[in-house]
């Protein structure tokens, strides 16, 4: 049971006490507690007026605070939205900077292959000079001694 309710049940559980025991004195007194009648009527209504107030205050604060409840959670609901789409704007910038990076750790890759066959083609053909190197070399080793022998 909510404040304003307990608060209302219990003004309206007084007001009736207060109702039945003005009726009781009424029957036992007669004109003798007349004006007393008149004055627990008075304060009746006075506790009607009063919770009367004390409701539509109390209804009065209970919507203003829940207007600015209502006011903060749109603020949180705002702010989680853009929050997740900035979160959602650098998962996609991150994903494109990975796929930049892939893509020149591709090209680098491709690049580096390149360099290792060229050096492997190199290898060969400097491999192949030095066996042309070393053929001529014998050669003119014996052309030299060759020559050598035909002079002696």
């Amino acid at each position: 049971m909510t404040e304003r309710n307990r608060t209302h049940v219990g003004v309206e559980d007084a007001a009736l006490k207060a109702s039945a025991k003005l009726e009781e004195l009424r029957a036992r007194s007669g004109s003798a507690l007349s004006s007393q009648l008149t004055r627990l009527e008075h304060l009746e209504g006075e506790l009607s007026r009063r919770v009367a107030e004390l409701t539509a205050e109390f209804d009065s604060r209970s919507a203003a605070a829940e207007a600015d409840h209502a006011a903060q959670r749109d603020a949180l609901a705002a702010e989680v939205q853009d929050l997740q789409e900035r979160l959602h704007q650098a998962e996609a910038s991150g994903q494109s900077q990975v796929g930049d990076l892939e893509q020149q750790l591709a090209s680098a890759r491709q690049e580096l292959e390149q360099l290792r066959d060229e050096l492997a083609s190199r290898n060969d053909a400097a491999s192949h000079d030095s066996e042309e190197t070393a053929r001529l070399q014998r050669e003119l080793n014996d052309a030299v001694e060759n020559n050598a022998a035909l002079q002696a």
